[in-house]
């Protein structure tokens, strides 16, 4: 009988995670801020924000966005602003003062496509009667605007610039800045996630977490030079599962998007298991029709941000918790690994890896019945986890049931051969 399975499931979990170790203990301390102190830009960073800080893009094609637009007027109630994006100063439609004297909390609104239209204003009018400062950003390149078309690089860069914007205007609360996004704008919405923002949190709707295919199938011009790989990777949120670092929401139609949908759930799950904020969940209706309710829902999200940011705060401190447990576990300290890993369930409770690192460990310590146990509890939190699948074969196997670990094990490959 072996347990071998379980040695190589934490050395996988900390080779995942070894990028993130210190964004996870910075994070703890925004959850825990104050309000007022969430005001200026969050002094935190993660792998994504490094790297990009430290990379050019190389555009071998200077080009406006490849989608026409129209010239339009603001509707009543509604003013055209210009707000600066480095050196460039792009326009935007931003709902007027209330009558009141109040500071309001704002949302930026990331339209779908690559031109901004005033329909785009339907999708976002939940907010204003809800008493939101809407703000509607044109991005570079875009219906007129000064730069490029970056294809989801520098127009991250200009929703971080709008947050700015908004966080100076008299009539927003600029502790309540919210972004959300619709199809592209969803897409640019999760990278700007993986960012240090004066975003308190961001939602998504329809939008993807790996662009790759899309960049290079889509049918619009790529300006960026494809054979070098890192322009993809810091195009797509996929590779950075460890850097989101303000809390995401993703919101999918259960209609006509195809894979989209259950690679969303896979890609918050793996967030999660990170010990950062990221959710999913399934609307009903397609990729347009499904975003009335989306917008609904985030809503609901942001009106509660503090009670969410609880729950993330333990998340996070549960997963600095099984990084210690883990350290122990290789150290063959069986039994203080297993007392870590149960004081990082006591935090989280539903946190898929605490249960499987306590199992290694019971596993490892020939407790093979105790390990059982910790994998099938995994497993009924998330039925998907490959890993806990893999694990409960390893029980199985080490305790002579080779029939209902072959079973296991079966599962675990059709699972992790998903993606």
């Amino acid at each position: 009988m072996r347990m071998s399975n379980l040695i190589i499931f934490v050395y996988l979990v900390i080779i995942l995670a070894s990028g993130n170790a210190i964004a996870t203990d910075v994070n703890t301390t925004v959850s825990l801020a104050n309000e007022e102190s969430i005001s200026s830009t969050k002094q935190i960073t993660s792998r994504f924000s490094e790297e990009r800080g430290g990379f050019e893009t190389n555009l071998i094609m200077r080009i406006p966005a490849p989608q026409e637009y129209e010239a339009e007027v603001p509707p009543a109630g509604i003013k055209e602003v210009f707000y600066d994006s480095g050196d460039l100063k792009l326009k935007a439609w931003l709902l007027d003062k209330p009558a009141d004297d109040d500071k309001h909390p704002a949302v930026v609104f990331a339209h779908g496509g690559f031109s901004f239209g005033g329909s785009d204003l339907e999708y976002a009018q939940d907010f204003i009667d809800h008493g939101y400062i809407l703000m509607m950003p044109m991005l570079r390149g875009e219906n007129g605007n000064p730069g490029n078309f970056e294809y989801f690089y520098g127009e991250v860069d200009d929703l971080l610039a709008a947050a700015d914007y908004l966080a100076n205007v008299s009539y927003v609360d600029s502790t309540r800045i919210f972004l959300c996004g619709h199809s592209v704008g969803g897409t640019l919405s999760i990278l700007t996630s993986m960012m240090p923002s004066r975003y308190r949190a961001m939602a998504s709707f329809g939008g993807m977490p790996a662009t790759e295919y899309l960049i290079s199938n889509g049918g619009y011009p790529n300006p960026f030079d494809s054979t070098n790989r890192k322009e993809f990777e810091l195009r797509s949120a996929s590779y950075y599962l460890d850097s989101i670092i303000t809390p995401l929401f993703l919101y999918v139609g259960d209609q006509g998007e195809g894979s989209l949908l259950e690679f969303s759930d896979y890609f918050a799950k793996n967030v999660r298991s990170l010990g950062n904020p990221c959710e999913f969940k399934a609307v009903r209706g397609d990729h347009w029709s499904s975003v009335a309710e989306s917008v609904s829902l985030c809503r609901g999200e942001f009106e509660n941000i503090s009670a969410y940011e609880a729950l993330a705060n333990n998340r996070s401190q549960s997963y600095s918790l099984f990084l210690k447990g883990n350290d122990l576990l290789n150290l063959s300290k069986f039994d203080e690994a297993i007392k870590i890993f149960d004081q990082a369930i006591a935090t989280d409770p539903a946190s898929v890896t605490a249960w499987n690192g306590k199992g290694a460990a019971l596993g490892m310590a020939g407790r093979y019945e105790e390990a059982l146990a910790c994998f099938e509890k995994a497993i009924e939190i998330d039925d998907e986890s490959d890993l806990a699948w893999e694990n409960k074969g390893e029980a199985l196997r080490a305790m002579g049931l080779m029939a209902e670990s072959n079973s296991a094990m079966f599962k675990a490959r059709q699972l992790a051969n998903r993606w």
